[in-house]
């Protein structure tokens, strides 16, 4: 009565021993008691135990700290920015995006597999680690 007020459920009935789970709760796939071993008995359970799928990120970024000061200059002035403007703001825009970003800074895509989170690794174990490496 206690535990279906509380909304839990016991496994295994006939012994002292208690296995006890949520109603809602499904991991507990089987549950037996084992022969007896001495004095002892063994409660067994089987358990569904699923690792979560990982998960695939696509990250996407230019990288403007390589960017060349000098070619950047060079691009600049031989674009049609410079040479032949565009009369609005959007088209002023896509001219220095095809000038400057594009030429200078491609596009890099990178796929990373991201695994479960591990809150007990924090940046100072990181940190450890990297210290205790070197």
């Amino acid at each position: 009565m206690l535990l279906m007020l509380h909304t839990l459920m016991e496994h295994i009935d006939d012994t002292l021993d208690l296995m006890i789970t949520r109603s809602s709760d499904d991991f507990i796939y089987d549950s037996f008691v084992s022969d007896l071993i001495s004095d002892y008995i063994a409660l067994i359970s089987v358990v569904r135990a699923h690792k979560p799928p990982l998960l695939k990120k696509t990250i996407s970024c230019r990288c403007f700290s390589a960017v060349d000061a000098d070619e950047l200059a060079s691009n600049i002035s031989r674009s049609p920015l410079v040479c032949n403007p565009a009369s609005t703001i959007v088209g002023l825009l896509l001219q220095y995006k095809s000038a400057v970003t594009t030429a200078l800074a491609p596009m890099k895509t990178k796929t990373r597999i991201e695994g479960p989170s591990s809150p007990w690794f924090s940046r100072e174990i990181a940190a450890a680690r990297c210290r205790k490496l070197e």
